[in-house]
């Protein structure tokens, strides 16, 4: 069985790795780590840790990998990557090979749109015209330039002998404009593309004021208004992400979305099966892909494995959201998947152990834990206490099945 969780590069530096894989190891009974590859620029971080007895300050930038990038790989786009010079500390090469020692299976997770990147030429905008410089920094999927960077740090991975999976999650739109009662994309790239494919934008955002979508969306919510996205990002507006594709009237945009969602990450897929590298990618809960761009069926029949990120506490549902999204997920993916469930310090135990299990009876083939950093050890174990109880009901249960032939 899979038992995989993600872990941040400043828990992996030469003087903690041993630790932490100890930790993983003996405390989740884990044999995989998703490790980052590239900055998420999902909120501003500002890191302390230590490595050789020394403080070292880390301020996520726009743009950033965690690995020395090959140039040469980039030279069909404007964007130049670069290396975090405050985390040479860790050294994926290395990583890979203790890790190795320690049963445990080496992922490159890349984020693709939620990345941000110096200067705002390349970044989403919304149906105000505003760019999604909130909540995230997100370039558009159809920005060439964009395009060709990913695709160019997909090749940088996938030519590298240490990495045999490429974990690939972000490619979708994002949620904070939706928060704020708007939507993306609407930038010039966008724009002619919806052109070439018989859709008017500007007809869109007509649409969209004259039916008073934003008004229809907000009976979903308890409280609405132009609230601080840190605020909006409790997801008590939940429903409004799910009811978007209620709404007829702009179907052929959701559409044109998932289309151009689903061709970047098939870019990126295509690249790195070229090379051999095996391909996961995460999927939003199923009640609001389709909102934010994502076709479970296609994109699980493009990839090796689809990892359900279903993350309930971060979108205020309880467990018995949780249990329908795994069957559902389930239904809708065709091939393995792990899902993924959140784990952080202080979450009641009871609800971690329920949540583990019905995600394990759903799937079978295996889990992802969300992550190193946030979880304690003690709530890692109830995590490895749940896959234990299933392995036995399991074992139990292949055995009387063999009696009764």
């Amino acid at each position: 069985m899979y038992i995989g969780i993600w872990v941040h590069p400043k828990d992996l530096c030469l003087d903690v790795l041993e630790r932490t894989f100890s930790n993983i190891v003996g405390f989740l009974g884990g044999n995989a780590i998703s490790v980052f590859m590239n900055n998420m620029n999902f909120t501003k971080m500002n890191l302390l840790f230590t490595y050789d007895g020394k403080a070292i300050g880390y301020s996520s930038r726009a743009g950033g990998l965690f690995f020395e990038p090959n140039a040469k790989l980039y030279r069909a786009t404007s964007i130049r990557p670069y290396r975090y010079r405050e985390l040479l500390c860790f050294d994926l090469r290395h990583v890979v090979n203790r890790a190795y020692s320690y049963g445990l299976e080496v992922v490159a997770h890349v984020n693709c749109l939620n990345m941000g990147l110096e200067g705002n030429m390349h970044y989403m905008v919304d149906d105000r015209g505003e760019p999604v410089l909130y909540g995230g920094a997100w370039v558009c999927p159809l920005d060439p330039n964009v395009r060709r960077y990913l695709i160019g740090l997909t090749e940088d991975l996938a030519t590298r002998e240490e990495v045999a999976e490429i974990e690939i999650g972000e490619y979708w739109h994002p949620i904070s404009p939706l928060m704020r009662d708007r939507i993306t994309c609407f930038c010039k790239y966008c724009r002619i593309e919806a052109k070439d494919r018989g859709i008017n934008l500007d007809s869109i955002i007509s649409r969209m004021r004259k039916d008073d979508l934003s008004s229809k969306m907000r009976r979903f919510m308890n409280k609405v208004g132009e609230e601080p996205f840190e605020e909006a990002f409790t997801f008590r507006n939940y429903d409004k992400l799910k009811s978007l594709v209620r709404y007829g009237n702009i179907s052929e945009f959701i559409n044109f979305r998932i289309q151009t969602t689903t061709e970047l990450l098939d870019d990126m897929v295509t690249t790195a099966h070229d090379y051999g590298v095996r391909v996961s990618a995460l999927v939003p809960p199923p009640d609001i892909a389709r909102s934010l761009g994502v076709d479970y069926r296609a994109i699980s029949k493009m990839v090796n494995v689809v990892k359900p990120v279903l993350y309930h506490r971060m979108l205020r549902r309880d467990v018995k959201w949780f249990s329908k999204q795994c069957v559902k997920a389930r239904k809708l993916s065709n091939g393995m998947g792990y899902p993924a469930i959140m784990v952080l310090e202080g979450m009641n135990l009871r609800e971690i152990m329920l949540t583990a299990r019905k995600a394990l009876d759903t799937w079978k083939e295996g889990i992802m834990i969300h992550s190193y950093s946030l979880a304690s050890l003690e709530e890692l174990e109830i995590v490895k206490n749940a896959i234990n109880e299933y392995e036995k009901r399991r074992s139990k249960s292949s055995f009387w099945s063999f009696f009764k032939f």
